[in-house]
């Protein structure tokens, strides 16, 4: 049970190094008070995109898919991804290949292989907004809207 816990903490974690690569490798401080200078884009990006995309992608579309077709994606024994979270991220991708550009379809990849591997974990999409929000948050600090 804790280790469960422990997987939404490690996806925030994770954010955090890689705020701290795009600091070093960019050379400019993030601008973490964007939400006050934009709060319309904070509710968009932050709250609302984060609830309804989980709420599509990772609980509607993933449990449809595993009622559909349960197959799981093992390593010596070990669930690496379901199948539900493959099919899942290729659709997430190309959603954001759609909606936005190449570029950001393919940058969610990653991401949206480990919301998956948290939501297959946790068997809830809370843990998944959450660090999907705290994501975006850290992603626009970077690169304001």
């Amino acid at each position: 049970m804790l280790k469960n816990a422990l997987r939404p903490a490690m996806g925030l974690g994770a954010g955090c190094l890689v705020w701290f690569f795009l600091w070093f490798e960019l050379e400019r401080l993030p601008n973490f008070f964007w939400p006050v200078a934009d709060g319309y884009g904070f509710l968009m990006f932050c709250l609302a995109a984060p609830v309804i995309e989980e709420f599509f992608f990772r609980d509607m579309l993933y449990n449809w898919i595993q009622t559909v077709r349960s197959y799981d994606v093992r390593i010596r024994g070990v669930l690496i991804f379901t199948f539900a979270n493959l099919a899942t991220t290729a659709a997430f991708s190309v959603v954001h290949m759609l909606t936005r550009d190449i570029v950001t379809g393919l940058l969610v990849i990653v991401p949206s292989l480990y919301l998956g591997f948290i939501r297959q974990r946790a068997r809830n999409v809370g843990p998944c907004i959450l660090v999907h929000a705290f994501w975006n948050y850290g992603w626009f600090a970077f690169f304001s809207l």
